[in-house]
């Protein structure tokens, strides 16, 4: 059966559309599987973008090469499609990756994963090449103990977090949006099945992060609201133009434009002339991070040494 799920959002209406999980997915799952590393991998576009949550990688080949590096750090991965949703140029994939370590000694986990694989706009080759997104949520970053425990409290889990994150108790939230405390706790049980509205109510109160806010929905069998766009698309063009002038506004002095993992998306012109004068920029992969940048035994962190 298929079923349709209309998400309105302002002057928007995208038809999310739950099928079997398509042929090209299952080829790039496998490719990891495998630890073959081939032809799957062309689903994706040679300048395609993948942000893992604690990575972001830029490229069909660093994207392949990363995902080499990390599968091969001793263990071996096996992906189950949970669920797989189309609504165009957006494709959603829930699913489980079975993590087995080389070392038999430790566990088998299984933790969740919720992909976002989207078509870049204005390509010219839209409709056969992938721009990929990925969001691991935050509470399964440390995996849970079993399967069946991930899909029956998910939801919970991730509300408790959030609840947690802000120091708010229970009763706290209840008081915040006028929902009583004892059906706040029937969801965070998964006694209750939240409501579209609910999860937007408690989201807003709880300040949590869009892209966020789509992995509840998702926990919760909705479709995502929220769509984040590349920095290159024509819909963005008006806020790359307005954070330009603000960077080229700070010269001479150097400025940096971040993302919530410290990666550098922007800078102006004073900003690689300033660290590379104590780094060689052109030998660091991108993109660049600014921690690894300031405390990197080989990055600034040694020019401060040699200074002293």
């Amino acid at each position: 059966m298929t079923t349709l799920i209309h998400e309105q959002r302002e002057a928007t209406t995208r038809t999310m559309t739950r099928t079997e999980a398509p042929e090209w997915l299952l080829s790039f799952w496998k490719e990891i599987d495998d630890k073959t590393f081939g032809e799957g991998f062309d689903c994706l576009a040679e300048d395609a973008t993948c942000n893992l949550g604690v990575a972001d990688w830029h490229g069909r080949e660093q994207i392949r090469e990363n995902l080499r590096a990390f599968i091969d750090t001793g263990f071996t991965a096996l992906h189950e499609v949970v669920e797989y949703w189309d609504g165009g140029s957006l494709k959603v994939f829930r699913g489980t990756v079975t993590m087995t370590p080389d070392d038999k000694s430790k566990p088998v986990v299984k933790p969740v994963m919720t992909h976002f694989f989207y078509y870049g706009r204005g390509r010219p080759d839209q409709g056969q090449t992938l721009v990929r997104r990925c969001w691991p949520h935050p509470v399964l970053r440390q995996p849970m103990p079993t399967q069946q425990h991930v899909r029956e409290h998910e939801l919970g889990d991730l509300l408790r977090y959030w609840r947690h994150q802000r120091g708010k108790s229970q009763l706290d939230l209840s008081l915040d949006t006028g929902i009583s405390q004892r059906h706040l706790s029937f969801v965070e049980s998964g006694r209750s099945a939240p409501s579209r509205d609910l999860l937007s109510i408690v989201s807003e109160k709880l300040d949590i992060p869009l892209r966020e806010r789509n992995v509840l929905l998702l926990a919760s069998g909705y479709a995502p609201t929220y769509e984040e766009s590349s920095w290159e698309v024509p819909e963005m063009a008006a806020v790359t133009k307005a954070i330009d002038r603000l960077l080229l506004q700070q010269e001479p002095h150097p400025a940096l434009v971040l993302d919530r993992y410290w990666n550098v998306i922007r800078t102006n012109e004073a900003a690689p002339r300033f660290f590379g004068s104590f780094v060689d920029l052109e030998a660091r992969p991108r993109p660049r991070n600014l921690l690894d940048l300031m405390f990197d035994p080989a990055g600034m962190r040694h020019s401060s040494k040699i200074g002293r």
